[in-house]
């Protein structure tokens, strides 16, 4: 079937964003516990990729399930705040495109790759890119935040235990790869309409 972006204007995506984190965050924990909610809240496995973003030129993706995101290993261990992004971004592929990874056909990481490159429109490919990056953007960015919220945050962050900092014990580890969904076409955000779609940069 033809790979469709849904349309999904900034103020909806403001919404959606606040929603995760009034539900899963509502201390305002500064960094957001974002494994957390991803583990916990949506019963997933983060799984350690050796080799991802070389072999791949990506550094997470959701796994066609939707079960798991696998990031790569060295970014897992190394880079928390890229990690923690990319955490959210491939959430909010969860929350925002599920239908479209269900529907969408392919039989191997390699397929999937010739499929964003050959097949899919990339007008299409990038609103849903700027969807993912606009979210991520939106929740782990505090100056996104109402400024009440931002308050309650720093308090809260400030007292022992509450860092949120992974325990970076993976559960499983990738040796191998799988039929996936890779989304990483784009190392920024496309540009944007001005009705609300693609197009302005997100908070990154």
């Amino acid at each position: 079937m033809a790979f469709k972006a849904p349309y999904i204007p900034k103020d909806e995506l403001r919404r959606r964003a606040g929603e995760l984190l009034q539900d899963h965050n509502p201390a305002g924990t500064i960094p957001v516990p974002i494994e957390f909610i991803v583990e916990s809240a949506f019963g997933m496995d983060i799984v350690p990729m050796p080799g991802l973003e070389a072999g791949f030129d990506t550094v997470a993706f959701l796994t066609k399930d939707l079960r798991e995101i696998r990031v790569d290993e060295y970014v897992y261990f190394n880079r928390l705040n890229r990690y923690r992004f990319s955490l959210a971004h491939e959430l909010a592929h969860r929350i925002l495109h599920a239908d479209l990874w269900r529907d969408f056909e392919f039989h191997d990481i390699a397929s999937w790759k010739a499929a964003i490159t050959q097949s899919i429109p990339e007008r299409e490919y990038s609103y849903v890119e700027f969807h993912a990056n606009y979210f991520a953007g939106l929740v782990c960015n505090t100056r996104t935040w109402p400024t009440s919220t931002r308050r309650r945050s720093t308090a809260t962050s400030r007292q022992p235990g509450l860092a949120g900092r992974p325990s970076r014990r993976p559960k499983k580890l990738c040796r191998h790869s799988t039929p996936v969904l890779t989304i990483g076409r784009y190392s920024h955000a496309p540009v944007v309409r001005p009705d609300g779609g693609p197009g302005s940069p997100c908070p990154t």
